[in-house]
């Protein structure tokens, strides 16, 4: 029996680092995918900027918008993607302990909580152009943050009660406002 627990963990242990490996991979083509479109946005600013006054300062403004649009397409894939491939190592990982899946239960439903919320702004940012749709994306996300973070204090009191250990716990929640506090105050400097 203690030879199958063993197993076990070692599966879990691969599966864990095969989805870091795949969550770095992912980060680096986005990063490598989001760099190329911010390349020919700034190449096509540069290539129409002698247009400024003209009609073909319209054309230049299309274009760049249908480049923004696909900045803003490539950040929603990567964005689930990521999503999706963070929640199966917050499911591995609290595979290991009963008390981390009642942490991981939280966090995974504060994310249940900002998706619901980005989806109410998507159709109203889907029918923005360009930099305007950028920006409502941005103060969407701000939005759906700041509502994940006031779940995630109702719930360290309330949740967390309910757990063997309350201080980790609160720990491991009051981390994971942190982080999302970050995020909230890069949102407000992109707005």
């Amino acid at each position: 029996m203690p030879d199958n627990k063993y197993l076990s963990y070692l599966q879990e242990s691969k599966e864990e680092d095969d989805i870091k490996k795949a969550i770095r991979q992912t980060k680096s083509e986005y990063k490598r995918k989001r760099n190329s479109i911010k390349k020919k946005i700034n190449d096509a600013r540069v290539k129409y900027s002698q247009y400024t006054g003209t009609v073909g300062h319209t054309v230049a403004k299309e274009i760049i918008g249908t480049f923004e649009t696909e900045l803003v397409n490539l950040q929603d894939v990567f964005t689930k993607k990521l999503a999706s491939l963070y929640s199966r190592l917050k499911v591995i990982r609290s595979k290991r302990s009963v008390k981390t899946l009642a942490i991981a239960s939280i966090i995974l439903a504060s994310y249940e909580l900002y998706d619901v919320y980005i989806k109410k702004y998507k159709e109203q940012c889907s029918k923005k152009k360009g930099f305007d749709k950028i920006l409502c994306y941005r103060r969407a996300r701000l939005k759906a943050l700041e509502q994940r973070i006031i779940y995630l204090k109702k719930s360290m009191n309330a949740e967390c009660a309910k757990t063997k250990d309350l201080t980790k716990c609160k720990i491991r929640i009051s981390n994971e406002i942190e982080k999302l506090t970050k995020k909230v105050e890069k949102y407000r400097e992109l707005i």
